[in-house]
């Protein structure tokens, strides 16, 4: 006798969702901006790549946000001010802390000398708007898997 289908036949089982395989758990990215369309792509995107998300709007906001939570790294999207933007970056580097937290900055300013300032007052890239979420994804990966490389923990700084 021939069994007749079932729901499973036509609905097989849910696949778990990808993991991060260089990742022992969800890596908490903080993404810091003053437009609220701008914070809410971002961050359907990197929960989309399966990250945790946090935002700030507004530079006070951040910096305690980043001592109350200690993420894994922080996307700052220089909207407008890229002055203001350097000096919250240099803020962050002052504590010895935070000096090991990646950053990246998300920016519209491509003149080289942009760039040059953003990454020596910290910064561990400079991403130009539009962003390339592929770019993004690369510049991610690239800094959690360094971190994994000389075993620093999750949320630990050096």
């Amino acid at each position: 006798m021939i069994e007749p289908p079932t729901v499973k036949d036509f609905y097989p089982a849910k696949p778990s969702p990808p993991s991060h395989s260089v990742f022992e758990y969800t890596p908490l990215v903080l993404i810091s901006g003053q437009e609220p369309d701008t914070l809410l792509l971002y961050r359907t995107v990197l929960e989309m790549w399966r990250y945790r998300v946090i935002e700030t709007k507004n530079p006070e906001e951040l910096l305690n946000t980043i001592e109350k939570t200690r993420p894994d790294a922080v996307l700052m999207d220089l909207t407008i001010f890229f002055a203001d933007g350097i000096k919250i970056l240099s803020r962050i580097r002052e504590k010895f802390a935070l000096a090991s937290l990646p950053i990246i900055l998300l920016s519209g300013h491509a003149q080289p000398e942009y760039y040059r300032t953003a990454i020596s007052s910290g910064a561990d890239d400079y991403l130009l708007k539009p962003i390339s979420f592929e770019t993004l994804e690369k510049s991610l990966k690239k800094i959690f898997l360094n971190r994994r490389a000389v075993n620093l923990p999750a949320g630990e700084v050096l």
